[in-house]
Parts: structure tokens; C-alpha cells; sequence
């Protein structure tokens, strides 16, 4: 998935569930995540695949919002979520 598909997707999975200086943190986590895999020579797919699904976050949004003040927003586990 490109990037701009990736960070589209992730805000709007996110900006009903968290503040906007939250969202804000985290898409720009995520601009840097893009940023650094791309300048280690991957592509914007790959990263996009190595970080895991978007909708990920909206899912775990929903199961956490009354214990969670802040959001992690390390990549994707892909052994398990335990980030919260």
C-alpha cells in the first residue's frame, strides 16, 4: 500500500477515537516510519507491510478507549499485541 493510502486510511480509522494533537503525533510517527524505511532503500509496500494493517489501531482503539490516555504507536507486533 502506498504511503498516502496507508496514512489516509490510519486517519481515518483514528481521528474519531483520539484528540486531533494525537492524531497528529501519530501520523507523523507513521510520516517517519515511511521516511526511514524508504531512505534503508524499501519501498513504500513493503514498509506499508512490515508496519501491518491500519485498521489495527482502530480495532484496538475501540476494544481499549476507556483505559487509554495515549496510544502507542510502535509498529505493528507481528508476534502479538501487547502495546497498550
Amino acid at each position: 500500500m502506498k504511503k498516502s493510502d496507508y496514512l489516509a486510511i490510519l486517519k481515518e480509522h483514528l481521528e474519531t477515537k483520539i484528540s486531533p494533537d494525537e492524531l497528529e503525533d501519530i501520523l507523523s510517527d507513521y510520516e517517519s516510519f515511511f521516511h526511514a524505511g524508504m531512505e534503508d532503500g524499501k519501498t513504500e509496500e513493503q514498509i506499508s507491510d512490515e508496519l501491518g494493517p491500519p485498521a489495527f489501531w482502530r480495532n484496538r482503539c475501540s476494544k481499549e478507549e476507556k483505559k487509554i490516555s495515549r496510544i502507542s504507536v510502535l509498529p505493528f507486533p507481528r508476534n502479538g499485541c501487547s502495546r497498550f
